[in-house]
């Protein structure tokens, strides 16, 4: 698995384009426009993390996002009052899963944060139905909190 994260940069954003993701639908993850605002929205309030590009000869493959996390409403109680990342956006393309990348991408991505900016934990939200990412996270060492928003589930590491 020899793969490059890249911190994505409004220099080279558009290079999320090339990554297939055609079979996720959208509820799943959102698309790169939205990828692009949330990077805006993170710089413009100075928020710490990263959006990376993961590259492999060259081409992007992948992209994962984790940053400071904004308390929301319906955030786990154990995160209202303790500083926490929340990863937002991770998508593998399509011709790279089931093949070990996506563990390695997860870990990569989030000892980057950790060694640039310390150890928090990390919640993220996975759609009810979608049962293989819930079983990647929890693999992952993500546990799934009794918390939900509409049809999306909350997991946490690090707590």
């Amino acid at each position: 698995m020899n793969f490059e994260l890249v911190v994505m940069t409004f220099d080279n954003c558009e290079e999320a384009y090339e990554i297939d993701r055609t079979d996720i639908p959208y509820k799943y993850v959102e698309d790169v426009p939205t990828l692009i605002e949330t990077l805006e929205y993170g710089a413009e309030n100075n928020l710490i993390g990263h959006a990376f590009l993961v590259k492999m000869d060259g081409k992007s493959i992948a992209t994962i996002m984790i940053g400071e996390g904004i308390v929301g409403d319906a955030d786990p109680f154990e995160l209202q009052n303790r500083p926490f990342y929340r990863l937002m956006f991770f998508v593998v393309d399509k011709r790279y899963r089931n093949l070990g990348f996506g563990t390695g991408i997860l870990e990569a991505a989030i000892n980057s944060i950790y060694s640039e900016y310390g150890k928090r934990p990390i919640l993220l939200e996975v759609q009810e139905e979608n049962e293989g990412a819930a079983r990647f996270y929890e693999r992952n060492g993500f546990i799934q909190t009794s918390y939900k928003i509409g049809d999306d589930y909350y997991f946490v590491r690090g707590l």
